[in-house]
């Protein structure tokens, strides 16, 4: 039986070669025992390398089965590490009721916009003026973080005020810990092969005290009602 997954390696690299380099072109195969990116074309606009984890979007898609009501996604905002803001679209390979993998196209339209910027001020246009027409209007019901390793995920996916405070591991209670592994659970995190290590290691703890804290956390959950 073939692998429809290598057909899609096929394609995108032969995207990456028809489209210019500030398109990347991003194969995410979803798979048991994969869950990563498979195959990247011009992966220099994201940083990202084939073994890359899946982004944030990502999780959420395939948490709240986002794949089952929609063939592809369409210009939403992404955010690399370093803060580029590249314009992203997502085709979902389907097989059945079982999602196989993602096909990402991410444009950096840093380009475009200082041609935009160029132009405006030949037509004597302020700089005000030209700033104001910068940004894209894009749709925010769906973003995405791009990182490269399940660190920089972890990292991305923590709570703000421990981020921005920076706040040491082992200054935090117990119950601030088990708070954070508990967003984490919920942003999908530990879908990721070696994310409870990696959470774990942030954490200044075990990585059976991840396993504890997810245990104490689901058993917290209300169960749901069964209509019969």
């Amino acid at each position: 039986m073939s692998d429809i997954m290598k057909h899609y390696e096929v394609l995108t690299n032969f995207l990456g070669n028809v489209l210019s380099d500030n398109y990347e072109i991003a194969l995410l195969d979803l798979r048991e025992g994969k869950r990563c990116i498979t195959a990247i074309a011009n992966g220099q606009n994201s940083g990202r390398t084939v073994g890359a984890p899946l982004t944030d979007l990502a999780l959420k898609i395939i948490r709240e089965g986002i794949w089952k009501k929609e063939p592809y996604l369409l210009n939403y905002s992404g955010l690399t590490k370093d803060k580029k803001p590249l314009i992203s679209s997502t085709l979902f390979i389907k097989e059945g009721q079982e999602l196989l993998g993602m096909l990402c196209l991410n444009v950096d339209t840093q380009i475009y916009q200082e041609l935009c910027q160029s132009i405006l001020k030949l037509g004597g246009l302020s700089k005000e003026e030209s700033s104001s027409s910068k940004m894209i209007d894009l749709p925010v019901e769906h973003t995405e973080t791009f990182t490269n390793d399940i660190g920089d995920m972890i990292a991305s996916a923590m709570p703000d005020y421990i981020t921005e405070n920076r706040i040491p591991a082992d200054r935090l209670t117990q119950d601030e810990k088990i708070s954070i592994v508990k967003q984490l659970n919920e942003k999908g995190v530990f879908m990721i092969k070696g994310a409870v290590s990696e959470a774990a290691l942030k954490l200044n703890c075990s990585d059976a005290t991840i396993y504890r804290y997810l245990s104490k956390i689901s058993k917290q959950e209300p169960k749901k009602q069964i209509d019969i």
